[in-house]
């Protein structure tokens, strides 16, 4: 699918203006082929985008300001930090940078989303992230494992994501992709309903 002359994929997953990739082809025209998800293509067009943001600030005063709820967390933390605070559910306000080294499970029939006023990365050792990334900042996918990193959910960024995971045994990048993001639908049934309220009032 093309929406005037930029990509834009069927399931939504990855958003943000730019996102570069070392895939070989380009995000920004729709061309090439960008094989990270099903059906294809794994970002929003910005001009879509552009009408519609989210950020930090408006989310946590409409959810956590107005309504009490949330945990929040001051400074750089790790997504373990995150976690271990949460018990792996609900919503998490992070109000530096979020680093993700390690793996989290998200339960079918649970609900968690973190959102981070700086940048987030996502590390080598990581192969299996599940959640709702949102940040005002940048998304750096990178490094090298001869697992690849499957991210069950979504991730939306105000700034660029930049997706350079490879395989450790680089002729393996020629037959799979290194880095995969999956639809979680039951994010959405799930979503907590003050939150859903919060954020439709941005429109």
């Amino acid at each position: 699918m093309v929406v005037n002359n930029t990509g834009v994929n069927d399931d939504g997953l990855v958003a943000a203006p730019v996102i570069n990739s070392t895939s070989g082809c380009n995000w920004g025209t729709g061309t090439g082929q960008c094989y990270y998800s099903y059906p294809r293509q794994t970002y929003l067009t910005q001009n879509v985008m552009d009408s519609q943001k989210f950020s930090y600030d408006l989310i946590k005063n409409e959810y956590w300001g107005k309504h009490g709820l949330g945990t929040t967390m001051t400074g750089n933390v790790t997504l373990s930090q995150v976690v271990t605070a949460t018990g792996g559910t609900g919503v998490a306000f992070v109000s530096g940078n979020l680093n993700i080294t390690t793996n989290n499970t998200v339960a079918v029939d649970k609900f968690f989303m973190v959102v981070v006023n700086g940048d987030i990365s996502i590390d080598q050792a990581a192969t299996s992230v599940q959640g709702i990334f949102l940040t005002n900042g940048t998304v750096d996918i990178g490094g090298q494992n001869d697992t690849p990193l499957t991210l069950s959910g979504m991730i939306y960024a105000l700034e660029d994501i930049s997706v350079t995971r490879s395989f450790s045994t680089k002729s393996n990048n020629n037959s799979a992709p290194a880095a995969m993001f999956i639809f979680r639908p039951d994010f959405i049934f799930s979503t907590p309903p003050l939150l859903m309220q919060s954020m439709s009032l941005r429109y």
